[in-house]
């Protein structure tokens, strides 16, 4: 609750276009060092230690506000809470490695000890450095998970970041909450 009111409050600055959040920001300080094994439902277990896709939890937002494509399928929505079913959105290259040449949508997998439905297939994300190759990624709803060490509030703009939007934003989420801190803001460009 206390984050889709912070959503809710940054969706309506002036100059907003679109809002998301994320556990791991790509090039970001928290980026990269989470992998869990995924393997298709009915894949030997071994299959599932060779994978270890990146794992990432976001929210409903997340991937219009990144400019991530979705490829295929559907992204997450409100209704992805706990008790909801367990779903996933996959990228292209962990697609591929699990299911080649076929389409992954509706089929499940099993990733952290859970199974799930891959509900969506996104373009794929340098998250490391741009000068390494992409990697296997699934994402997770925010929703469906309880606690959170950190959360990056990541915004699209219809005006540019200098045209007074940081301020803007910034004001706003103190308004929200005075305790929160604000004060590291990035443009995608700088990172």
């Amino acid at each position: 609750a206390y984050l889709d009111e912070l959503v809710r409050t940054v969706s309506a600055v002036p100059g907003v276009a679109t809002v998301g959040l994320t556990d791991a920001l790509p090039l970001g300080d928290n980026y990269g060092w989470r992998r869990w094994s995924a393997r298709a439902k009915g894949q030997p277990e071994d299959t599932a230690r060779r994978m270890g896709p990146l794992v990432r939890m976001v929210d409903a937002g997340y991937f219009a506000t990144m400019g991530t494509p979705l490829r295929s399928g559907i992204g997450f929505t409100s209704a992805d809470v706990p008790g909801s079913e367990p779903v996933t959105i996959i990228n292209e290259p962990l697609a591929e490695a699990l299911w080649p040449g076929e389409d992954p949508i509706g089929r499940m997998m099993l990733a952290g000890g859970t199974e799930r439905r891959v509900i969506g297939v996104v373009g794929s994300v340098r998250y490391f450095s741009l000068d390494r190759d992409v990697e296997r990624e699934m994402y997770f709803p925010i929703g469906h998970s309880g606690g959170y060490d950190s959360m990056d509030l990541v915004v699209r703009g219809s005006i540019a970041p200098t045209s007074g939007l940081i301020a803007s934003v910034r004001a706003a989420l103190q308004r929200a909450d005075p305790d929160l801190p604000v004060a590291n803001f990035r443009t995608m460009e700088e990172l």
